[in-house]
């Protein structure tokens, strides 16, 4: 991440509405560094005044969303100070393991032949005066038993595991991880040879795997189907960013959660400020309330007639 903080003598722009003032001297300048911050994909965070009317002391990032906070507070000479919250590691919720159900390898029959069983079943337990409580208890557990013994499942993994480690390079990894182990417990030259000739083969083979899957997407298959091979790109791209994922922290009390627990608490709260307190009122409260006497005359009764729908549809 790349973030300056410098004074740029450049008063005439509004980094409010990201345009000049009407009274700018020196357009051309100040033209010219607002393409430099497009060009290379900038962004200035500072929309305050730091000296005078004007915001000379700029914060410039290629991240804003690393920011968390910033604002100009009272300095010690003629020009305000910016300050700045940064998160210097994003923050980034890691997608537990799924039971995927693999519908295609189903035995079908099976579960049709349980169902029948569990209908039939119902059906007594219907006429002998079962309440519908019961009745879909059974139900719900008799099909998930269904669904469990006759559909296979599979372990999805991590969506945010790299897409082009192949078990080739995976098991190389692993031999690496085992070599560096023993190597810190022994001092045998022999071991220490063998670790790094393995840490120099799993940083070719995981740079031969990456440029090959780059070179499949940029340049797929003729075979290979178009929604295929965009959706590999966007998953590469998925995994260039440097974002944090999910809700930012949340500030309460002068300090930043980021549990979801606390996050939901603070919104709850926050919620529930924007509405009114509850009241209790007497019918005779409530229809005075309901009756009350507005700025503009009622409205007439609109009449509603078959053929008037009609005419409407056919239009």
């Amino acid at each position: 991440m790349y973030q300056k903080k410098e004074g740029f003598n450049l008063p005439g722009w509004n980094w409010i509405t990201r345009t000049l003032k009407p009274e700018s001297t020196c357009q051309k300048n100040h033209y010219k560094f607002g393409d430099i911050l497009d060009d290379n994909g900038l962004v200035q965070l500072v929309e305050e005044p730091t000296r005078g009317p004007n915001t000379l002391d700029l914060v410039i990032t290629n991240n804003p969303t690393r920011f968390t906070r910033t604002k100009v507070i009272p300095g010690v000479s003629d020009h305000d100070i910016v300050f700045s919250e940064i998160d210097t590691k994003p923050l980034s919720r890691k997608q537990k393991p799924r039971n995927i159900p693999l519908y295609r390898k189903a035995n079908w029959e099976t579960i049709k032949e349980e169902m029948i069983q569990t209908h039939e079943k119902i059906r007594n337990l219907a006429s002998n005066g079962s309440s519908a409580e019961e009745l879909w208890l059974l139900f719900k557990t008799k099909l998930n038993q269904s669904v469990t013994n006759h559909i296979p499942h599979k372990i999805a993994k991590q969506k945010d595991s790299l897409p082009w480690l192949t078990p080739n390079v995976r098991k190389l990894i692993r031999r690496r991880d085992r070599l560096y182990k023993r190597k810190k417990k022994s001092a045998d030259p022999k071991i220490t040879s063998k670790f790094k000739e393995a840490r120099q083969k799993v940083q070719k083979e995981l740079r031969r795997a990456y440029w090959k899957y780059i070179e499949n997407i940029v340049t797929p298959k003729e075979e290979t189907q178009p929604h295929s091979n965009m959706k590999r790109f966007w998953t590469y791209i998925k995994h260039m960013k440097t974002d944090s994922s999910g809700v930012a922290p949340l500030r309460s009390d002068g300090v930043l959660h980021s549990h979801p627990v606390d996050q939901a608490t603070i919104l709850n709260k926050q919620f529930q400020s924007a509405f009114s307190s509850k009241e209790t009122y007497s019918p005779e409260e409530f229809k005075s309330r309901c009756n009350m006497p507005g700025q503009y005359p009622s409205a007439e009764d609109l009449i509603i007639t078959e053929n008037g729908v009609q005419k409407l549809l056919k239009k």
